[in-house]
């Protein structure tokens, strides 16, 4: 007798906590999912949205619980997300998430073997994809033999990273149309236009004179020109301008490049879907290499 009630004791026990686990599954279940963020990204646009970060974060199973994505965040190493530095996780009651993202500093990329390969402002690669972010200017002359994710660009010049971040910042700061710009031999700059014109401004310590005017020079030519600021001084006499051939000009749809590149075959990868931003590189021991 003693042994039935104490069966029947554990069955009603085992129904109570189970109703307590579907309860709690229930009420846990993630019906708020928020993120923010992701206005900080160079261009001003929203790169992900909340359900891209949700299938980043995982879905199905206890995955679908607000409390286990905030442990798995606090406790367990975080997921790659490409162009993200980091990210915060916030608990909103028991269904409500919020992601923080914490983009990565882009300040430019350049191509190589059909990729664009995205760096910060020390010339670490912190990103890589087929698609070109718009509002992220690309950068030709670096002349790098290799590229490895997540690790320095090695170029001979590391200064070059700080000429490209003041740039960059210029050309933010004067919304200038710039889809790239180019370093020669001997380190002097052109700026390739979204129309296909170019500029050159040459080598100087900043660009800052050259680059508050270029807005209202570009206005006085209606035809692809090529514009040689290199000696601007202030005066209209002091800038050489000519129109271009369509040949001759730069295409928007082909952006500056590296001079030397590998073939498609060399690249040992590992692409995941990024969303909007398109198929990137994401293995922490992916290395692009020319061909030898």
């Amino acid at each position: 007798m003693k042994t039935r009630y104490k069966i029947i004791l554990v069955v009603l026990i085992l129904c109570f906590l189970g109703g307590i686990a579907v309860w709690l599954y229930d009420e846990c279940k993630i019906d708020s999912f928020e993120i923010d963020g992701i206005e900080m990204q160079t261009d001003g646009r929203m790169m992900y949205t909340p359900d891209d970060i949700r299938d980043k974060l995982g879905r199905g199973g206890l995955n679908e619980l607000a409390p286990v994505i905030y442990f798995n965040s606090k406790f367990k190493k975080h997921v790659t997300i490409p162009f993200i530095d980091s990210y915060s996780v916030e608990l909103k009651g028991l269904s409500g998430i919020k992601v923080h993202l914490y983009p990565s500093a882009i300040i430019g990329c350049t191509k190589f073997m059909g990729y664009y390969m995205y760096f910060d402002g020390d010339g670490m690669v912190v990103d890589s994809s087929l698609s070109l972010i718009e509002g992220i200017p690309v950068v030709g002359g670096l002349h790098c033999d290799s590229i490895v994710l997540y690790e320095e660009m090695p170029v001979s010049n590391k200064g070059i990273f700080d000429e490209i971040k003041a740039l960059t910042m210029k050309i933010e700061k004067y919304k200038l149309p710039v889809l790239g710009f180019d370093f020669d031999d001997n380190h002097q700059v052109t700026l390739v236009m979204k129309d296909g014109s170019e500029i050159f401004l040459g080598r100087k310590d900043n660009y800052d004179t050259e680059l508050a005017v270029l807005n209202s020079v570009l206005k006085s030519y209606s035809v692809k020109s090529y514009i040689d600021l290199s000696r601007y001084d202030g005066s209209k006499a002091s800038i050489v301008a000519s129109p271009m051939e369509d040949e001759e000009a730069g295409n928007p749809d082909e952006p500056l490049q590296q001079e030397e590149e590998g073939t498609e075959g060399e690249m040992e990868e590992n692409v995941t879907d990024t969303g909007e931003s398109g198929e990137n590189v994401t293995d922490n021991e992916t290395t692009v290499e020319n061909e030898q």
